[in-house]
């Protein structure tokens, strides 16, 4: 599973907790790509300190172009943010489509900074 994670609230930053806790467990391998400024939350650094010592590989990049999730080559899901406030989300299996996903991930994934690099800066900087 791969995934790009832009701002959330508290709620759905608990809620995308338990629901990847339950992959992890499972032995699914997560790669998730995260914001740097999302990191300037104490939600999201604890949610990142429990998801990667259960196993998820974690980068942060300076901005993720959309929320996405890729799952096992196969269908990949995406939404998008409207003007009026409201999401739109997509999910597709299209096989072209799904490699073109993860090969965007794959090339900013290579860009990325090890989260926990990110998290212990942070520490150090006293927050």
């Amino acid at each position: 599973s791969l995934k790009y994670v832009k701002e959330q609230t508290p709620k759905s930053i608990e809620g995308a907790v338990k629901a990847e806790t339950a992959m992890l467990e499972r032995g699914i391998h997560v790669r998730c790509l995260y914001e740097r400024a999302a990191l300037q939350h104490v939600e999201v650094r604890q949610a990142l300190r429990q998801l990667t010592d259960r196993g998820e590989e974690a980068r942060t990049i300076e901005t993720v172009p959309m929320d996405l999730m890729v799952f096992d080559h196969r269908a990949a899901l995406f939404s998008l943010a409207e003007e009026r406030g409201g999401v739109t989300v997509f999910v597709f299996a299209h096989p072209s489509l799904v490699e073109s996903m993860r090969l965007g991930f794959d090339n900013l994934w290579q860009r990325g900074t090890d989260v926990k690099e990110s998290l212990a800066e942070k520490i150090e900087a006293g927050q």
